[in-house]
């Protein structure tokens, strides 16, 4: 202990807040070895008043800059119309240090700080209508919020020093940490696929999909940006391509398909495969050694990039809840990100075409 803390302080952090947060940390800790993301719900109560003047909050929610939980809650409470929602009232949830940041924040674990005003939970009755209330509005929000998944808000601080982590050089140290784990598993030729399975609930392969994976969604960026950036000198398209608006262009793909399925040679790639077909495929999986194994990693793969788009519409989700907080027009915003999508020709051609209709129909000034 500190020995500038007076012995009843340290009497208090020996026997309740290192316990507590012992506890908290034991609990994280093994929810993650059993693989489960846990969620982080702290429960307070503040007073009705404070320094003379009356709190009007029935409830308080507080979070800091992780607000996958906070924000659908703070969604949920709102539409009760008996309850005034306090957002980071009465207090803030930007503390370092205190429970939510220590286990919460530092782990990237969704969380959030909830405050009941104390004489709303005076007696039992009052106890249990609040926990019943609190109960329905945490699992809809909880559903709203998605798969719980590890993300970090705050740069990590170092153990000492008093340094901060970017962003840029946690990843670098995630790499190398990849790096030293695949080499040091290269190495340990003894230890097998089954028992990394059994232990770990992966193996070898496993870290091989996920460095494809990843390999896979960096370059689509990197494609992406470059058709985008790609401009010859006097600003034209170095590429000549016809931007077809997405609904045009599942138009044009669904009538090649018709027209292909149209003719007779197309048939046997349109229905089912007849009995010696089947056989035949049956013999080419059994000559290549087809194995369960390889089925389920395939399997597994689509199932995790299920889950990474489901975490992604829910950010997205997250990010206009945010903006609608603070008085942004959502829809208005949804048109603004679907413009942006498209190219000044194609922006171009809308406002024209938009412009004609309001024309002929009288609506322009």
């Amino acid at each position: 202990m500190d020995e500038s803390f007076p012995p009843i302080i340290e009497d208090r952090i020996h026997r309740y807040h290192a316990p507590y947060h012992a506890a908290i940390a034991e609990r994280i800790a093994a929810a993650r070895r059993a693989g489960t993301v846990p969620i982080l719900v702290s429960m307070h109560s503040f007073t009705p008043r404070w320094r003379g003047h009356a709190r009007p909050w029935h409830i308080g929610i507080l979070w800091d800059r992780d607000g996958r939980l906070a924000l659908p809650l703070l969604e949920q409470l709102r539409h009760e119309a008996d309850i005034l929602v306090g957002d980071n009232e009465p207090y803030s949830g930007a503390l370092e240090n205190d429970a939510l940041y220590r286990h919460g924040t530092m782990n990237g674990l969704p969380h959030v700080l909830i405050e009941v005003r104390q004489d709303l939970i005076a007696d039992d009755a009052g106890v249990a209508r609040w926990a019943s209330r609190l109960e329905l509005a945490l699992r809809d929000a909880i559903q709203a919020m998605g798969a719980p998944a590890i993300r970090f808000t705050r740069p990590l601080a170092a153990s000492s020093g008093g340094l901060v982590m970017d962003e840029k050089t946690r990843t670098e140290l995630e790499a190398a940490a990849f790096r030293r784990l695949v080499a040091h598993l290269r190495t340990r030729t003894d230890v097998q696929n089954i028992d990394m399975m059994n232990l770990a609930g992966f193996c070898r392969n496993c870290l091989g999909d996920w460095y494809r994976e990843a390999a896979s969604r960096w370059k689509r960026i990197k494609r992406a940006k470059s058709s985008m950036a790609w401009r010859r000198p006097n600003g034209k398209s170095a590429i000549r391509r016809t931007l077809v608006p997405t609904h045009r262009r599942h138009l044009q793909r669904a009538r090649r398909l018709t027209a292909k399925r149209a003719q007779p040679h197309c048939q046997h790639t349109v229905f089912a495969l007849d009995c010696g077909q089947h056989r035949t495929l049956e013999h080419r999986m059994a000559k290549s050694g087809f194995a369960a194994g390889q089925l389920k990693s395939l399997i597994e793969r689509v199932e995790r990039l299920e889950e990474e788009k489901a975490a992604l519409t829910a950010d997205i989700r997250e990010v206009y809840a945010e903006a609608k907080g603070n008085g942004f027009d959502t829809k208005i915003m949804r048109q603004v990100v679907r413009i942006r999508r498209l190219d000044r020709a194609e922006r171009q051609e809308q406002e024209a075409i938009l412009d004609l209709y309001l024309s002929a129909l009288g609506m322009r000034n």
